[in-house]
């Protein structure tokens, strides 16, 4: 067996050994979301339309089971991406604790999204290929994020000079 089969077999993105690629990073996160966006909105909706009345108060529980569950899915997964791409430009996955320092996170995450990866291998391995469907993903992302940050930011502002 080659090393590149060994390597794609050995490589799990799910787990925190190994590296993303900047579209990689991107890529992985928007399907993290649409996923977590449809594990709840289903939900939503299937209640929302629900012809009983009392639909949400009955099944309150397990809605918050529903959500609680993917959230730390949720959680886990955004810990595992950090450090993948942490690991990508040669960083220790310690220095992933930023992200919870208020207003630093902002730059963190930007370095995050702009700083070059490690070219060939690095302490933590060798460079991971970027597969066709996360440059994909990953492209629409980086156009969508800073559009729906701009969106939220101008409904900030509107929000704030309306009458009350």
């Amino acid at each position: 067996m080659n090393s590149s089969i060994q390597q794609t077999i050995a490589d799990n993105p799910l787990r925190p050994l190994g590296r993303f690629s900047r579209l990689s990073y991107l890529g992985w996160s928007f399907l993290m979301n649409l996923i977590f966006f449809v594990a709840i909105g289903i939900p939503i909706l299937i209640l929302a339309n629900s012809f009983d009345p009392d639909a949400f108060a009955k099944y309150t529980v397990l809605f918050m089971l529903i959500c609680g569950l993917t959230g730390l899915i949720l959680l886990y997964l955004s810990i595992v991406f950090l450090i993948r791409r942490l690991h990508d430009c040669n960083r220790s996955a310690w220095l992933g604790l930023l992200i919870i320092v208020p207003v630093i996170n902002l730059f963190f995450i930007l370095y995050l999204l702009c700083a070059k990866g490690t070219e060939g291998p690095n302490n933590f391995g060798p460079v991971r290929e970027t597969r066709g469907w996360e440059k994909v993903l990953g492209s629409i992302y980086a156009v969508l994020f800073p559009l729906g940050l701009i969106l939220n930011i101008l409904m900030s502002i509107a929000s704030m000079s309306a009458p009350h």
